[in-house]
């Protein structure tokens, strides 16, 4: 639960930074002319938000590759999951976020020079740093599907294998698979449309702006609710069958 834990601060984090990176990009678009430092500030606002993106990406990571060991082969993982301890996974992530800065300012020489009407972090580096940051997300959230792919898939065989816990399981089935849903088309979709084709003219960053930030807070919103709603429903019906059949002290007879 720690990773949880863990990813659930960054998340809030994230959503502070990127509620201010939102509330400046709209105010430099009313006006540009009076307010030409926002575009610093939106620089430094998205590239801290970049980090803990990276964080939050390798710590999902590590969740799905645990999900689907401790799926496939239950005794191993019980065996020697303390073997890895939270906290060491949780360093790694941080410094594999913090690795983005380094690779900006040291191996790719960035000098701040941001265009007209850039107003996200994709139209504001370089191409050097650019392809770095494209194509090592679309690596990372592509194993992160593949992970949740291949848990979704054991999670269905044992539906269909086991007979106990047939109310539990198909719920069980539905979360995995909105994870991995909400992955694909909010995480890896908007990053390999950035790497493919944001040179066009359409998802050029300057046409549309930070649509890879607005596309995934929408997705965890959508990941949200339907999550709100399954666990709702489970805790719904489980009252209606309680409803249905009360326990009454007559239920019980005591035998002398």
């Amino acid at each position: 639960m720690t990773l949880f834990y863990f990813r659930f601060l960054l998340d809030v984090i994230l959503s502070v930074l990127v509620a201010v990176f939102l509330i400046c990009g709209i105010f430099y678009s009313l006006f540009p002319e009076p307010l030409p430092l926002l575009q610093t500030l939106i620089f430094y606002l998205s590239l801290p938000a970049s980090n803990i993106y990276a964080v939050r990406s390798i710590l999902i990571l590590f969740i799905s590759v645990e999900r689907v060991i401790a799926v496939y082969f239950p005794i191993f993982f019980y065996k020697f999951h303390t073997f890895c301890p939270r906290f060491v996974i949780i360093i790694v992530a941080i410094i594999y976020g913090l690795t983005e800065d380094i690779v900006l300012y040291v191996f790719c020489d960035f000098q701040l020079t941001i265009p007209e009407n850039c107003t996200a972090l994709g139209c504001a580096i370089n191409s050097c740093f650019y392809r770095y940051w494209t194509t090592h997300k679309s690596i990372v959230f592509a194993l992160i599907f593949l992970f949740a792919f291949f848990l979704c898939s054991k999670l269905f065989m044992l539906n269909k294998s086991e007979k106990k816990e047939r109310n539990e399981q198909p719920r069980i089935n539905r979360l995995a698979m909105i994870d991995a849903a909400n992955v694909l088309l909010s995480e890896f979709l908007p990053i390999f449309a950035a790497n493919q084709l944001a040179q066009a003219g359409f998802f050029n960053f300057q046409t549309l702006g930070s649509y890879e930030v607005v596309a995934k807070k929408f997705g965890c919103a959508v990941e949200a609710m339907l999550v709100l709603y399954i666990l709702s429903y489970k805790r719904q019906s489980k009252d209606a069958i309680d409803s249905k059949f009360p326990v009454t002290k007559s239920t019980f007879i005591t035998v002398t």
